[in-house]
């Protein structure tokens, strides 16, 4: 028996129901992460982000990642798109239950048919599933996207 250390990976599973399209303004320009230009004032058109970030709704459902071992690039709260239609693969990033407990990872398989789910922390552990693995397992989804709230420090020092 081994701690997966993995309890508290994700939490709060929400089918997605479409509701009527919500439309955002989208401007048609491009935001310099650089120097600033000038400001361009119109929008451009209107998006619609069930339809930009679902591709298959009946098998799509939102998450909340739970916890740092997916930080810096995933972090605490950030709200998952998770669709249970696509099959993984090498490097994406799942939701998976091990015995019936949910994380979110880096999916590896390898030839050997052990299964490797990778934290982005480092300081984090690796759990390894061997192909002959007897307790619980299964892909829940693949992430397709993620929206987190942008941190408000530079990490730029001073």
């Amino acid at each position: 028996m081994y701690d997966t250390g993995i309890g508290r990976s994700c939490a709060i599973i929400l089918p997605v129901e479409l509701p009527p399209a919500f439309v955002i303004p989208r401007l048609g320009f491009k935001v310099p992460a650089g120097f600033p230009s000038p400001a361009t004032d119109y929008i451009e058109s209107r998006i619609d982000l069930n339809r930009e970030l679902i591709q298959n709704p009946t098998f799509t459902f939102y998450m909340y990642a739970e916890g740092n071992s997916m930080a810096p690039v995933i972090n605490d709260g950030a709200l998952l798109v998770v669709d249970r239609k696509l099959e993984p693969t090498e490097g994406c990033t799942v939701v998976a239950s091990v015995n019936q407990e949910y994380c979110v990872k880096y999916f590896f398989k390898y030839p050997d048919g052990s299964i490797e789910l990778r934290p982005e922390n480092p300081e984090c552990s690796s759990i390894f599933l061997a192909d002959d693995f007897e307790g619980e397992f299964e892909i829940f989804g693949c992430v397709t996207y993620f929206i987190q709230k942008p941190t408000h420090a530079s990490r730029r020092p001073n």
